[in-house]
Order: C-alpha cells, then sequence, then structure tokens
C-alpha cells in the first residue's frame, strides 16, 4: 500500500493541471491583497484609535469585495479537477487491472480515497499564503468587539475564541476546510459506479456544493451552507451541528465507496 500510495503522489504531483489550479488559487488571493490590502497600507496613520489589522484586510476575514465569493465558491471544483477524474480513467484505461493484480483492490481504491482527501489542501495553502501578504501590511493586533470592524459577533460558532485567540480560531478553520473540502473531494472517487465519464466525476463535489447552497438559501437556511461556513469570517454564523452532520454524511458516503470498491469485479 505504501508503494502504491506513492505512485498516486506523485501521479498528482506530476499532472501539470495540479500546478494550474494552485496559480488560479494563488491568483485569486493575490488580486485580492492588491485591490483590497494594498491600497489602504497607510491608512492606519491616518486613522485615529483602533486601525485597520490583518484579520480584517485578509481575504478570509473580509466580506467587502467579490474575491472571498469567487474563492469559497470555486474551491470544491478547483480542489476536485487535478485528481477527480483519475478513477474513470484507470477503469477506462485498464490500469485499474494492472494495478490489482500486484495488490489487493481495497488497497487501491483506499489509497485513492486518501488522495482524492488530500487535494483539499490545495485549496487552503493559498489562503495562508494571502494571509502571511496581509500580514505584511496590517498589524495582527488583537480584534477588538467593540470596533465593530469584525462580522463575527455573538452569534458566530466559537466567537469567543476569535477575539480572544485569533490565530488558534484561524487554525480550527482552516483545518474544517482542509477536512471538508478533502471529503468533498473525495465524491469524485464515489461517483465511479455511478458514471464511467471523468468529467462527471470531477464536477460532483462542485455540483453538490451548489445544490446545498440553492436548497439553503430558498429555504433561508444559509447559516447551513458549506460556502458559508467555510468562511472564517462566518457572513452566517456557522452551526457546529450541522457542519458535524454534514461531515459525517461524507464520511459515511466515502465508507459506502470503500465498500463499493470491495465488491466491484475488476478483473
Amino acid at each position: 500500500m505504501k508503494q502504491l500510495l506513492k505512485m498516486e503522489y506523485y501521479r498528482l504531483f506530476r499532472n501539470r493541471v495540479t500546478y494550474i489550479v494552485l496559480a488560479v488559487n494563488l491568483m485569486i488571493v493575490s488580486l485580492q491583497f492588491a485591490f483590497e490590502s494594498l491600497p489602504y497600507w497607510n491608512t492606519n496613520e491616518n486613522i485615529p484609535g483602533y486601525p485597520l489589522t490583518v484579520f480584517e484586510k485578509w481575504i478570509g476575514g473580509e466580506t467587502a469585495s467579490i474575491f472571498p465569493t469567487i474563492y469559497f465558491l470555486l474551491a470544491p471544483l478547483l480542489s476536485a479537477i487535478p485528481y477527480g477524474g483519475t478513477l474513470q480513467e484507470d477503469i477506462r484505461s485498464g490500469y485499474i487491472k494492472n494495478v490489482c493484480i500486484r495488490t489487493k483492490q481495497k488497497e487501491y481504491f483506499r489509497v485513492k480515497y486518501i488522495v482524492a482527501f488530500t487535494t483539499g489542501i490545495l485549496s487552503v495553502l493559498p489562503l495562508i499564503f494571502n494571509f502571511l501578504l496581509t500580514s505584511l501590511v496590517f498589524p495582527a493586533m488583537l480584534p477588538q468587539a467593540c470596533t465593530g470592524f469584525y462580522p463575527i459577533n455573538a452569534t458566530s460558532m466559537l466567537g469567543d475564541l476569535f477575539y480572544l485567540h485569533p490565530y488558534v480560531y484561524l487554525g480550527v478553520w482552516l483545518i474544517l476546510d482542509i477536512v471538508f473540502w478533502g471529503l468533498l473531494a473525495t465524491l469524485s472517487m464515489a461517483v465511479f459506479f455511478l458514471t464511467n465519464y471523468m468529467y462527471v466525476a470531477m464536477v460532483t463535489p462542485f455540483l453538490v456544493y451548489m445544490v446545498l447552497y440553492s436548497i439553503t438559501w430558498i429555504s433561508d437556511y444559509t447559516m447551513l451552507a458549506p460556502f458559508y461556513f467555510l468562511q472564517p469570517c462566518q457572513p452566517c454564523a456557522a452551526r457546529p451541528g450541522a457542519i458535524f452532520a454534514e461531515l459525517f454524511v461524507l464520511a459515511v458516503i466515502g465508507g459506502f465507496y470503500e465498500y463499493m470498491g470491495q465488491k466491484r469485479e475488476i478483473l
């Protein structure tokens, strides 16, 4: 399994699409920095009282511009594109048969799941890059709720943690983003028994993401939409129960995928 895992990671990072996706993500966060942070780099010199901070101006902390919307809308699609269609590609080319002759079938499907899950990191690394860029321009002063500068309030999930230990809060949220986007990316693996088209598999996570967004918007339960609760600034106050429920459902689908992978006749 270790050797197979190494081969699949090599396959992921050898794929130029991986770097195109990373470049697109970096472009979005860099544009946000250029248009929403740099123009205000000397503003603090002219503002009496509490200054603008990195926690307010980075892409995960502001809601005024279009860039957070674009980024958090496209993240599931961009996470799934580099690796999401490889299972269908393996089945179509016969590569899966060659692999399963040399290793256990369940190990093959498990490795595919693990690698697909880790692609969630591709959408989090640019967020960290944006935060570091913004830190070059604005101070990392402890947020103060009384200023009214921050969207996070008393109804927000872990709101107290944000104002007491903002770095811990951001760490928790970035881990949540990795786990959720990772599990969402694994849906492209889970649909292998429904479709043989790799492009359908690649867009499945994004379609599920948008269906959830549409349903919660129509029903006026936007706090249940991943698009909102995955943003650290929480445009709509996140609900822990909803987050864990959605994570649980995605994990169950992953278990079903592994079960179906063992049962499917490959050889």
